[in-house]
């Protein structure tokens, strides 16, 4: 099932004026004609729920109906195999995924610094929680051992009084 369209725009192998946005702002892929019926492809943007905006290229042949129908990243595959060249796209995409590539690789790196901070961060304050403890514990036995006291002499004082 082909996705509806309102408008196509008919291209050539330069960059043509762009009725609406234009894919990820580079330059629109060269229409070839397809080889099974000699007619130029048309490109076509989709408005369906399910790909809105996503461009397409079908042939627009009525007389033999042709059935080419490609997305625009499946028809860039076709013209890449048809040996079409589009080297700023080529260039595009390789510069595309080197800047994706060495920001994937600082996102990593600062996660993992990020990381052993917060390691540390926990081991100093389990550290200080463990110090909290130790203080903790000998107040406890001051407390005790001047209960012991007071309760010693409170037994002495009652004793004195019998």
């Amino acid at each position: 099932m082909h996705p509806r369209s309102s408008r196509s725009e008919t291209l050539s192998h330069s960059v043509s004026s762009s009725i609406g946005p234009q894919t990820s702002g580079r330059e629109r892929l060269p229409v070839v004609p397809y080889p099974d019926c000699g007619v130029a492809v048309k490109r076509f943007v989709s408005r369906t729920e399910g790909n809105p905006g996503r461009p397409f290229y079908k042939c627009v042949n009525m007389i033999s109906k042709c059935n080419f129908w490609k997305w625009e990243n499946e028809y860039l595959v076709y013209l890449r195999n048809a040996n079409v060249v589009i080297p700023s796209i080529e260039s595009e995409l390789v510069q595309f995924f080197g800047t994706l590539e060495s920001q994937l690789v600082k996102l990593r790196d600062e996660l993992k610094n990020k990381c052993e901070d917060d390691k540390r961060q926990f081991e100093a304050l389990f550290a200080s929680l463990d110090n909290i403890n130790i203080k903790l514990y000998n107040h406890m036995y001051v407390i005790i051992a001047l209960l012991v006291v007071v309760i010693g002499l409170l037994i002495v004082v009652i004793g004195i009084h019998k």
